[in-house]
């Protein structure tokens, strides 16, 4: 089954920004006409998704509602282990997160639900991810793979515990390696440098001491003193 970015089923329904996107009123972002399918596992997840959304009146489904709804799937809440070590605490947190970001407006009961911006970023992305496989559809795993590559970091990366850790030894990484050229440049003037001075130092003595040579030799020989032929009395 095609499962389509407004929340419809129909096999030629394409992905488009519904009136009640506000946030993507407000931005101006104009996103392409593309049909993306889910997985059969994902798409369990938005159907829990879409019951979350709307039990906390929410005008639209974000990451929060998603990943929640994943957290209730058997199978999804596997996938899950892969960014979480405790999905039954990530549960909690998602739900916390969706009661503070609820809403008194809400949609009307037979009002299929989009998903926000934000979400419908991740999921282009993860569109692009399952592109390069064969079966060609959006699965949670592309999805977290999304979210681990959010620049900027997608806020619910706070929530994955294991996605957290390996972003943050990442940056890590990344900073160890922007030093790099400082550390060898360090390196170069702790114990490079100082021999070098040696080899310079020892050649001028060298330079030197040629120069005064080469002088002296230059030099005529004076004759001798007058004095040294007188002799001494006796």
């Amino acid at each position: 089954m095609a499962t389509h970015l407004d929340g419809a089923n129909e096999i030629s329904t394409p992905i488009r920004m519904l009136p009640k996107d506000a946030s993507a009123r407000a931005s101006g972002f104009q996103f392409p006409l593309l049909q993306i399918e889910y997985d059969d596992l994902l798409l369990s997840c938005w159907n829990e998704a879409c019951a979350f959304a709307r039990g906390f009146r929410a005008t639209c489904i974000e990451i929060d509602h998603l990943l929640l709804g994943a957290t209730y799937v058997k199978a999804a809440a596997e996938v899950l282990k892969t960014a979480t070590d405790d999905v039954e605490s990530l549960r909690h947190e998602l739900a916390a997160r969706c009661a503070r970001s609820s809403s008194y407006e809400g949609l009307e009961a037979d009002e299929p639900y989009a998903p926000s911006e934000g979400l419908r970023r991740l999921l282009f992305e993860a569109a692009a991810l399952a592109a390069a496989e064969a079966q060609g559809k959006i699965g949670l795993h592309h999805l977290l793979t999304a979210v681990r590559n959010s620049k900027p970091p997608n806020a619910i990366i706070s929530a994955l515990s294991r996605l957290r850790a390996e972003i943050e030894s990442r940056d890590k990484e990344l900073i160890a390696l922007s030093q790099l050229p400082d550390l060898i440049r360090a390196a170069i003037t702790d114990r490079l440098l100082p021999a070098l001075e040696n080899r310079v130092e020892a050649r001028l003595d060298q330079i030197e001491t040629e120069l005064h040579r080469k002088s002296a030799a230059a030099l005529p020989e004076r004759a001798p003193s007058i004095f040294s032929r007188v002799r001494p009395r006796g």
